[in-house]
């Protein structure tokens, strides 16, 4: 049993490390959020300022503080760089796949917990998480850590088909409850209240779940639909309360995530908090930021795309999850799939409501899906599932298939972004040739074999992809021909920008950029601006009075408008593509006249005007 798990473990660390590390600091940092994470744990360090986050010489209020933590102390060990930046995310996404195998051991069985692990593994969008410098990783890891806690304490035994959860009055254990609440406390420090709210609805729908039999005189030939409703009886939310300690667990999250949310509202005067809890996390639920918006079917297409190529097993895992609910087999089968459609709906119905939406607010049930996607292909190894084998037949063929369409299409969709990488299409042959072995396998009874194959492919496919194709895209950003005039001039330039500011140009920069407004009279002297708080925008003074060399950094579309006001002091010095977008971005600096006029004292220009 041991020697199984050591080597069930061992595997899993190899295939995830592969996909999470290949190549891993290779490619530069990826506006427009990696550099803003990167930067601001770079400006925290340099500040010696370990509470309040900052980039560009601004507070950042977008996310809470962990992430910058991991980051500042890969930093110490391995040095300022894309590898450091990156690599707290690889690990907690490591972390992630162990936690899932543990989860679906507990739940379902070992082979059920490896193929879990496995399928996580070599999903596209937790890969993505899991090799950027963004928070998304460590709410992934600290979420699925609470839930992985909750059951272990919930969960006796290993034996799948053991009584598992035995409902009753009495609380869960101590010792299980307090980690489940401190991987919540973790989760908040990661990306706030979120990681609160939706995993102790998660565990209470679960415990709620697992109680309502006591209302009906057969807890397994309950239906599904009168448990829901027996859920919300006074009585039973009383008990499901009761019993997963909610008053301990506030004392423990108030304990570990207070004191920093506390620290950073008194050092920045309120302002982190107005901007995180207002901005980022009550508008954002509000209303639509940044034209990522999405109707009701936005996650469920959005989550086919990001955990294939796991996602090819969707409509079976789907059919046997509603089969097994139907038959009710046994206590442990039946609370554990409820634990993992808790875990699913509660997430994605919670931020189908929110009215902006991105791919990646739905990774942290991806954990979830890919236990219910081992279960299913452990059941159907095993023959144990009434599912008929053309179903799987379909979905090692669909493997295939979306093979042959990246092979034909990717191509010609990257080709005027990335002239020349056209051969990253050949990578979909990997696939092509999986799944046609897998399908093979399966039409022969040799589901084992299916299985396997299907995996191998799936790992090779996501490491080329990731250890290659990063480093292909990589090749065509043309910021480091922007950033070399200033860079080499002898004194410390100024560096202002007119009409687009990326965040990798202040992160590769290592100084700060000015965002420029075109009215002369200035509104807050760039030397003056308060230590806390937004910095205003630059005036056309502050930009004339500077001694030093100025460059600005503007748009091709908006250069005519700041020639204007600019005159002939400053000349074009670079032109190069905007990255991913489709005008481009001029370098601009000031004639060294003009420095000559600009390092004459004020009073003295006045007089001679």
């Amino acid at each position: 049993m041991m020697a199984r798990t050591v080597i069930h473990l061992a595997i899993l660390t190899l295939v995830a490390s592969a996909v999470l590390a290949t190549n891993l600091g290779a490619a530069r940092l990826w506006d427009r959020d990696e550099p803003r994470n990167a930067g601001c744990a770079r400006e925290m360090l340099a500040r010696g300022d370990w509470v309040t986050p900052w980039f560009n010489d601004e507070i950042r209020t977008h996310k809470p503080v962990l992430l910058y933590w991991f980051i500042m102390s890969a930093y110490g060990l391995f040095g300022d760089g894309e590898f450091a930046a990156r690599l707290p995310s690889a690990v907690l996404g490591l972390g992630t796949v162990l936690w899932t195998y543990v989860i679906g051991r507990r739940l379902f069985g070992a082979a059920a917990g490896f193929l879990a692990g496995l399928a996580l593994s070599v999903s596209l969008m937790f890969d993505v998480a899991g090799r950027a410098a963004t928070p998304d990783s460590c709410l992934i890891f600290f979420v699925t850590t609470s839930l992985g806690c909750f059951v272990l304490g919930a969960f006796t035994g290993h034996d799948p088909s053991g009584p598992g959860w035995e409902p009753s009055t009495a609380r869960l254990p101590l010792l299980p409850m307090l980690s489940t609440y401190g991987g919540m406390a973790l989760a908040v420090l990661a990306k706030g209240p979120v990681g609160l709210i939706l995993p102790a609805a998660i565990i209470l729908f679960t415990a709620g779940m697992a109680n309502a039999h006591v209302a009906g005189k057969d807890a397994l030939a309950m239906p599904f639909l009168s448990r829901v409703r027996n859920q919300i009886r006074v009585d039973n939310m009383i008990r499901s309360i009761r019993m997963i300690r909610p008053g301990m667990g506030l004392l423990v999250i108030v304990a570990i995530a207070a004191p920093w949310y506390l620290a950073v509202d008194a050092r920045s005067d309120g302002e982190f908090t107005r901007g995180f809890f207002l901005d980022h996390n009550l508008e954002r639920a509000m209303q639509s930021r940044e034209g990522h918006g999405g109707s009701v079917w936005y996650y469920p297409v959005a989550m086919l795309a990001g955990f294939f190529p796991s996602s090819v097993f969707a409509a079976p895992a789907l059919l046997e999850f509603c089969f097994a609910i139907r038959r009710s087999e046994n206590r442990r089968t039946v609370h554990g799939l409820y634990l993992v459609l808790g875990w699913v709906v509660i997430w994605v119905g919670a931020f189908s409501l929110a009215r902006t939406k991105l791919p990646s607010y739905v990774t942290p049930c991806y954990p979830a899906l890919a236990i219910v996607t081992g279960w299913m292909l452990d059941r159907w190894r095993q023959r144990r599932t009434a599912l008929s084998d053309r179903w799987l037949y379909a979905a090692f063929g669909s493997s295939a298939v979306v093979g042959i369409l990246f092979t034909l299409l990717l191509p010609r969709f990257i080709a005027p972004q990335f002239p020349g990488e056209g051969w990253l299409g050949w990578l979909g042959l990997i696939l092509v040739i999986s799944g046609g072995v897998a399908f093979g396998a399966a039409v022969r009874k040799q589901r084992g074999a299916a299985v396997v194959c299907h995996f191998l492919g799936a790992t090779t496919f996501c490491g080329c992809m990731f250890g290659l194709g990063p480093v292909a895209a990589d090749r065509h950003q043309s910021s480091q021909r922007l950033l070399e005039p200033i860079r080499a001039v002898g004194q410390p330039a100024e560096v202002y920008s007119y009409g687009c500011l990326e965040p990798s140009w202040v992160y590769y920069l290592g100084r700060p950029i000015h965002e420029l407004a075109l009215e002369t009279a200035t509104a807050a002297p760039t030397s003056d601006f308060p230590r806390y708080g937004r910095r205003g925008a630059n005036s056309l003074d502050d930009l004339r009075q500077s001694s030093s060399p100025v460059f600005v950094i503007t748009t091709n579309e908006k250069l005519l408008e700041l020639e204007l006001h600019l005159g002939r002091d400053f000349q074009p010095v670079v032109t190069i593509p905007h990255f991913l977008k489709k005008d481009q971005v001029v370098l601009l600096q000031r004639n060294s006249a003009a420095t000559a006029v600009a390092e004459r004292p004020l009073a003295a220009r006045s007089a001679r005007e």
